[in-house]
């Protein structure tokens, strides 16, 4: 069995493993920085430091019309942390933690065979599995972090 925590982004579900998981809070406000490298959204005041926000739709090529929050929003702010650097995004709702067997975890390949016009980046997802009639893509967050934070950019 591996366990993923779930998020939705827009109409698509993530799974990311817990180790690169620190918390999910309700959305913490960002303070927009100018000039930032593309897909950042400003920083986050979190335990008295600051930190990058991403914006993961933007990363994947998911085009979600940012609403104006409102007080039913199911918003969340998800600290990560990768390879020693911690970032937030925020998504639109938070699942609880799913177990999945192993032989469940398809290659994402055969997620594309049933192609939507708007597929989530390829290159960053590390596979799908289905839960509840719909697919969840595994995110590859070394591979996302590497893209975005390393200094080569």
């Amino acid at each position: 069995m591996e366990e993923f925590f779930v998020v939705r982004i827009g109409r698509f579900f993530f799974a990311i493993p817990p180790e690169y998981v620190r918390r999910a809070l309700p959305v913490i406000p960002h303070i927009n920085v100018p000039l930032l490298k593309p897909h950042f959204g400003g920083i986050v005041l979190y335990n008295k430091r600051f930190i990058a926000k991403l914006f993961l739709d933007s990363v994947l090529d998911i085009d979600i019309h940012r609403q104006a929050v409102t007080a039913v929003s199911t918003d969340s702010t998800v600290i990560f942390e990768v390879s020693g650097i911690t970032f937030c995004a925020t998504v639109n709702e938070v699942l609880p933690v799913i177990s999945v067997e192993k032989n469940q975890l398809l290659p994402i390949d055969e997620a594309c065979s049933i192609q939507e016009h708007s597929f989530p980046k390829r290159e960053y997802l590390m596979g799908y599995f289905e839960y509840r009639q719909k697919h969840v893509y595994i995110l590859n967050m070394p591979r996302i972090l590497q893209e975005h934070f390393s200094a080569h950019h």
